[in-house]
């Protein structure tokens, strides 16, 4: 009986192992995954952090048809402005006006952009030039020195009035150079004091007009204090 169930035992594992091979042949590998492409974004914020990267750096990034010349800052060349000047400057003293004449006139070439005062005023350096020539006589006067210069109504810096009044005063150093052969006087440098006081307006920050009283020492018995008007524009 021992013997009969073994075999039946046997016969059976025999018949299990014949039909189950074929299974266990099979191949259980995972099948091959297919190749991933390539996520395109939509324009706009990304809804996760991944594409809020990838955002950010193609925002950063600089383009590829990009050049070095485009990249570079563009330079700006800056010339000074040019415009027209016209003064006119009459002695108060009776004497000079006889010696060199009642007004002395000048029209030429303005260079520089005109002087813009501000609220709180400013300190800056001061050259004027004054010259008259009537016949043997002639008259030359330079003061050099410092000038405030401050504006009449406030303002806010970026927000310039058309239309600025301003004050302000000079304190200089005058180099002059007379000749009036007539009352012995040869033409020479000679050395001064000096200053004034004057009163004016910018108009559209192109173009200015002014006012001033120039008070200077005598040189040889002559006063060369008077009023100056001026005027002028730039382009």
């Amino acid at each position: 009986m021992p013997i009969t169930v073994t075999g039946h035992l046997c016969s059976f594992v025999s018949v299990f192992a014949f039909a189950a091979a074929p299974v266990f042949a099979q191949d259980v590998s995972p099948p091959p995954k297919a190749p991933l492409s390539p996520t395109v974004l939509p324009p706009g914020p990304s809804a996760s952090l991944d594409g809020a990267a990838h955002s950010s750096d193609a925002a950063t990034m600089p383009s590829a048809v990009d050049t070095p010349e485009a990249s570079k800052p563009k330079k700006h060349h800056s010339f000074p402005r040019i415009g027209v000047d016209y003064g006119t400057f009459a002695p108060a003293d009776h004497r000079t006006k006889d010696a060199f004449g009642g007004a002395w006139t000048s029209i030429g070439l303005g260079i520089g952009a005109v002087k813009q005062p501000l609220s709180h005023g400013k300190l800056s350096f001061d050259l004027s030039i004054y010259s008259k020539k009537s016949g043997d006589t002639h008259a030359f006067m330079a003061p050099v020195g410092i000038e405030y210069r401050r504006a009449l109504i406030p303002y806010a810096p970026g927000h310039r009035p058309s239309l600025l009044p301003y004050a302000g005063l000079t304190l200089d150093y005058v180099a002059t150079d007379l000749c009036v052969p007539k009352d012995d006087v040869h033409s020479r440098f000679r050395f001064t004091e000096g200053g004034s006081v004057f009163l004016g307006a910018t108009v559209g920050g192109r173009g200015f007009v002014e006012w001033r009283y120039l008070g200077i020492g005598k040189v040889r018995g002559f006063n060369l204090s008077g009023v100056k008007f001026d005027a002028g524009i730039r382009f």
